[in-house]
């Protein structure tokens, strides 16, 4: 579970409780929170374009979205837009807990509803602190998974009318569903590492893990898997950043937690918290003569896990003082000992010389690391 840091955590989680209680109440299913990312619904907050086919747009318009069950990986999850104003018993801003609940019927398998009133409309409808479900709401809910005793409507209430309560802000649809299965030739990365071990490059997305071919031009096809069937007993899900140190330990970083493996298990005392706010919600990080290295947003910095007040004197640096003609906000990074480091971006890769620090080239990923379409050099 994803927190915001506009709300309190503990208000966030008892707003998830109730806006699922909603429904739990009514259908005959049950819902439990569960962690280490097994859960069939995730819950998080994304800003922009985060990698789902469900870009968000920045403050109005699209508050939320779910995506409805089944077998892919992305299925029953829930993302909030963090650039919106989450907000919890006032009328300003959005309410978490309504939209929370509106959401939860989607990744539980209801579409929209075409009665305005009920809470899966397509449109918010401002904060109610008495909002309920309709006999819409209920009636489809109890079509899919039963009723509770007493609970699910044998016949359509007595309809009464009401004046509307009038509102200024613009609807704004709250789901959107992928159209399409990703091809592995669009496939982004979380974050990368070379395993110590078996000096295979990893990479992380979402939930999976993928391995490259022993020749690194492509994936193994047979490897494929989700990511905490091999890093066990726990493994976060969209990590941020990923490096293997000179001892051959696995460093995983996910928001404000750290993770450390050795042979793909996490070591004890792990996940750790990161007390620094410049190494919370890193971009990528890397190993490089012994030494490993942070970036997130425009900076980069120095990193050791016993660092616990600040970056080490004269960091965090403009990624352009060094890194010459790598872009802000790279989303992965990789030094293989070949002598050059690799950044990601989207659909590109910048190949960055160490020798001479100055950026050889920007090249489509896919050919060079997915091996789709013509194999080339790197």
């Amino acid at each position: 579970m994803g927190y915001t840091r506009q709300l309190g955590g503990a208000s966030q989680r008892r707003s998830f409780i109730n806006a699922f209680k909603k429904w739990s109440d009514v259908a005959n299913i049950n819902i439990r929170e569960v962690g280490g990312g097994d859960a069939d619904i995730l819950i998080d907050y994304k800003r922009r374009d985060h990698y789902d086919g469900s870009p968000f747009d920045g403050r109005g318009r699209t508050l939320a979205h779910a995506f409805f069950p089944g077998s892919h990986d992305i299925s029953g999850d829930t993302h909030f837009d963090d650039d919106e104003q989450w907000t919890l018993g006032t009328k300003e801003g959005t309410n978490l807990e309504i939209v929370a609940a509106h959401e939860f019927g989607h990744a539980l398998g209801l579409g929209h509803s075409s009665n305005s009133k009920a809470l899966m409309a397509p449109y918010y409808q401002g904060y109610d602190p008495d909002y309920k479900l309709l006999y819409d709401d209920i009636y489809r809910m109890t079509s899919l998974y039963g009723g509770r005793a007493a609970t699910r409507p044998t016949s359509r209430p007595r309809v009464t009318t009401r004046r509307p309560r009038v509102t200024t802000r613009r609807p704004r649809a709250t789901t959107k569903r992928p159209s399409t299965k990703p091809s592995i030739c669009d496939l982004k990365f979380d974050s990368l590492f070379m395993n110590g071990d078996d000096r295979r490059i990893y990479a992380f997305r979402y939930r999976k893990i993928y391995r490259f071919e022993s020749d690194q031009n492509g994936i193994e096809k047979s490897f494929t898997k989700v990511s905490r069937k091999v890093l066990t007993p726990r493994v976060p899900i969209n990590t941020g950043a990923a490096v293997v140190d000179r001892y051959r330990r696995l460093y995983v970083f996910k928001g404000s937690k750290l993770f450390r493996y050795t042979r793909f298990r996490l070591d004890a005392g792990f996940p750790k918290r990161i007390t620094i706010p410049f190494f919370q919600n890193v971009d990528a990080a890397l190993e490089y003569n012994n030494v490993i290295y942070v970036f997130k947003d425009d900076k980069f910095s120095i990193w050791h896990e016993n660092y616990s007040r600040s970056p080490p004197s004269g960091y965090p640096k403009p990624i352009s003082s060094y890194w010459k003609g790598i872009p802000n906000n790279v989303e992965a990074a990789l030094n293989i000992n070949d002598g050059y480091t690799y950044f990601f971006k989207g659909s590109k890769y910048f190949k960055y010389n160490n020798r001479y620090q100055r950026t050889e080239y920007r090249k489509d990923k896919a050919p060079a690391w997915l091996g789709c379409g013509r194999a080339v050099p790197k």
